[in-house]
């Protein structure tokens, strides 16, 4: 298929159904190092040919790619969307100016990414730097952060989240079994959850702005 130019008329939904079986496997890596022996990834998946620039080991002659968050996930849940955003990690972290949301966004559409998996993806490859320093975060930025995820209205969504991170830093760090930021971050979004809107004599802005203050301090007293 390689080399009479099959793969290049290969339909975004098949070369998506391929990749998302791929990452619901045990070794999802490998499928991506197969089809660098072959020939493919430069013509499927360029953004992730470009981490070959710096093997571990050669096979074949061909570089050995290397996901460790992706195969830091694949240890944890058999979670496609969470996989997802672990590949988009291992593209960002090993491409030399980064993975940015519009190139995130040109690989979803190009590959027609489901909407869950393309959200996922962006959440974590924006926020997880603060993810990974929140124990130094003030109650505002904690909040923030909540927000941007979408947290009070989809709490699932922060459990997907908090998994990619705890995936890249065990990645990062083998050793490490726990994710201290998880804890806090679950904590902190179960005090902040809790706070219920006053609606008393207050307009649209002011109970919006009360709700705010009062889910802060609910924050800061986790932090103390």
């Amino acid at each position: 298929m390689v080399d009479n130019g099959e793969v290049d008329h290969l339909v975004p939904e098949r070369v998506w159904s391929e990749l998302y079986k791929a990452l619901g496997c045990d070794t999802p890596t490998q499928f991506f190092n197969v089809l660098a022996g072959c020939g493919a990834l430069e013509r499927l998946f360029p953004e992730v040919a470009g981490l070959a620039a710096t093997p571990a080991t050669p096979v074949h002659g061909k570089a050995r790619l290397q996901l460790p968050v992706l195969d830091s996930a694949t240890g944890m849940r058999n979670d496609v969307a969470i996989r997802f955003a672990a590949l988009m990690c291992d593209i960002d972290n090993g491409s030399p100016d980064g993975f940015s949301t519009n190139a995130l966004d040109a690989f979803c559409t190009r590959l027609r990414v489901p909407n869950q998996c393309r959200e996922l993806a962006g959440m974590v490859l924006q926020h997880r730097a603060q993810a990974h320093r929140s124990s130094g975060l003030p109650a505002q930025e904690l909040l923030d952060l909540l927000m941007s995820l979408d947290a009070f209205r989809r709490g699932e969504r922060l459990a997907d989240f908090i998994a990619v991170c705890a995936a890249e830093a065990r990645a990062v760090d083998a050793a490490s079994h726990d994710y201290p930021p998880a804890e806090l971050l679950e904590r902190v979004w179960q005090a902040a959850s809790a706070v219920k809107p006053d609606t008393r004599g207050k307009s649209g802005p002011e109970i919006g702005a009360a709700l705010r203050a009062r889910r802060i301090e609910a924050i800061e007293k986790v932090l103390r």
